[in-house]
């Protein structure tokens, strides 16, 4: 858990890490001509049982709605999570999530910070 916390605070210095292990970008650029607003808070949380088991899911907040007005698929408005509520969550999923497994040698295999940079992916798809 400690190299993965590393390595997403050397990846996103911006990213806040709470000590329950949820984490939140306070201002998340957001794909331009896609969204409702430009940036959102952005949220996660890091699996206890990492690796073993992968993450699942990130949180946004304000709530999101398509320019073009068509549905968000598997997005469920107004959430409340432990950072509080108002928060729009994306059911996702990193596949394949396969960690290394020697914790030297994190990089070779899928690790949070795969997971963070697909949210990107996940945002520039739209509905």
């Amino acid at each position: 858990m400690a190299a993965e916390i590393v390595l997403l605070k050397g990846a996103f210095p911006e990213l806040a890490i709470g000590a329950d292990l949820w984490c939140r970008f306070p201002a998340y650029k957001l794909p331009p001509g896609i969204w409702n607003v430009e940036t959102a808070e952005l949220a996660f949380q890091i699996p206890a049982q990492l690796p073993g088991t992968g993450p699942y899911g990130f949180w946004v907040r304000p709530k999101l709605a398509l320019a073009s007005g068509a549905a968000i698929s598997n997005y469920i408005p107004n959430v409340t999570i432990p950072l509080g509520a108002g928060w729009g969550q994306f059911s996702w999923v990193l596949e394949p999530w396969a960690p290394a497994s020697d914790i030297n040698e994190m990089t070779k295999g899928t690790n949070m910070v795969n997971f963070v940079e697909s949210f990107a992916a996940r945002l520039r798809e739209g509905s």
